[in-house]
């Protein structure tokens, strides 16, 4: 009996060890190479470049590959980085009193433009709602403000239920605090937009059931002087049209 709880506990042992390899084999790794030039390479110098750079591409969520140039000169010694991924290049400079501090003051440069060029990222895909999305929540939140409902207790009914949509969770929920976002689509380019996707479903020979509501709702707030604005401003103009209402809360001075 002791025997085979040994074995058991071997089989567990075991088996941890296999999942934790494969975790390991599922993380993007960073391939680093390191020049030294007017200086011995050690190895030491070599395996800290390694230890800071490696978590590009955890940040990255995909393999990068990084190299660094170290450079000794008389009394000055700095480096330089390049670290690709994809499309993506990084690149960063930086002189300092040692090696050491070099490749730190680079590991820091290369992360902050990273994380940079993935909060853009983000940023577009936040801008890259639906039309139907935006209008649909639009018209049930100004409904809801003529109701005389609690504006973030309506976002989180929509939110818990069926018709939760990328709008009602990134974008409402900062609009009716009186942040509508910036370098969004304009109403008439959204406008635009479906216009060019009618013309395009037309041409297949496809019914266009869903572009009449978008249409009529960007035109709307074209016609009522939010053209050049943000498109999250058709809100806006659908309260206009619904006795002058605005679905901000009343700390931001709306009603």
């Amino acid at each position: 009996m002791i025997e085979n709880l040994k074995k058991g506990k071997r089989t567990r042992i075991k088996a941890r060890t296999a999942r934790r390899k494969a975790r390991a084999a599922a993380v993007p790794q960073t391939a680093i190479d390191v020049t030294f030039r007017h200086v011995a390479p050690t190895p030491a110098l070599h395996r800290y470049a390694e230890r800071k750079l490696a978590h590009m591409s955890r940040y990255a969520n995909r393999s990068c590959r990084a190299h660094v140039i170290l450079t000794v000169d008389k009394y000055r010694q700095y480096g330089e980085v390049t670290v690709k991924s994809g499309r993506l290049t990084l690149t960063a400079q930086e002189e300092t009193k040692d090696l050491y501090s070099v490749i730190d003051l680079l590991a820091a440069n290369v992360e902050r433009q990273l994380k940079k060029h993935l909060e853009k990222i983000k940023a577009k895909k936040t801008r890259a709602i639906s039309a139907a999305e935006a209008l649909l929540d639009s018209e049930a939140m100004v409904a809801g403000k003529k109701a005389g409902l609690d504006m973030e207790t309506l976002l989180n009914i929509i939110n818990s239920s069926s018709g939760v949509n990328f709008a009602s969770m990134n974008r409402f929920t900062r609009i009716i605090h009186g942040d509508y976002l910036k370098g969004g689509l304009t109403n008439t380019l959204m406008m635009k937009d479906v216009m060019l996707y009618t013309e395009l479903i037309a041409d297949l020979g496809v019914a266009g059931l869903n572009a009449t509501g978008p249409l009529a709702s960007f035109g709307l707030a074209k016609s009522l002087g939010y053209a050049d604005q943000i498109s999250n401003r058709v809100v806006d103009a659908i309260g206009d049209v619904s006795g002058g209402v605005r679905i901000q809360s009343e700390e931001n001075g709306q009603s």
